[in-house]
């Protein structure tokens, strides 16, 4: 047989209210008493324990950090949706304003228009004759015949500036 006890130690050890009944007997029994004071002594014994030295400044510098990073991830993901804005509105200025379809893109060449060569009107030959007589009156032919040029008159007026560029040269070669 169990003794009135046991179920109030074991009731106590979980932490279960007593009934009206087990508390007289706590209330009566000495080791009844002393276990159910147990418990108020741990509370009372047990003390929030203090920091240790430096607690406060690890404190601030970890919140730092975070509230860097924080700003940090701000700045980021503040420059990415810049950029997804800028290039949303590329997409939307340069689109299109109708679909494209396929072949209905052309070049500027095929859109160029070909030049055509003048309607040849048919002359009779003596149409042809005229104009080659016309061209002969019209040329100086004694002279192109000639062929030659006058170069005297063309060496001459150089003498001059062929004498300066010797004169630079020399100079040149003396400054090095």
């Amino acid at each position: 047989m169990t003794s009135p006890c046991d179920p109030i130690a074991e009731q106590l050890a979980v932490g279960e209210p007593l009934t009206d009944e087990q508390q007289a007997h706590v209330t009566r029994c000495a080791g009844c008493a002393r276990l159910a004071g147990v418990p108020g002594l741990l509370a009372a014994a047990a003390a929030d324990p203090e920091p240790g030295p430096g607690f406060a400044a690890r404190m601030q510098l970890g919140a730092r950090a975070r509230l860097a990073e924080r700003r940090r991830n701000r700045v980021i993901a503040t420059t990415v949706a810049a950029a997804a804005v800028v290039l949303a509105g590329g997409v939307a200025v340069t689109r299109p304003d109708r679909a494209v379809t396929v072949g209905a893109v052309r070049t500027l060449d095929e859109q160029e228009p070909v030049p055509q060569p003048p309607p040849v009107v048919e002359r009779g030959a003596a149409a042809g004759e005229e104009l080659v007589l016309d061209l002969v009156r019209v040329a100086d032919v004694d002279r192109a015949l000639e062929g030659a040029a006058p170069w005297g008159e063309i060496s001459e007026p150089m003498l001059p500036y062929r004498a300066l560029l010797a004169s630079r040269r020399a100079r040149k070669g003396a400054d090095r």
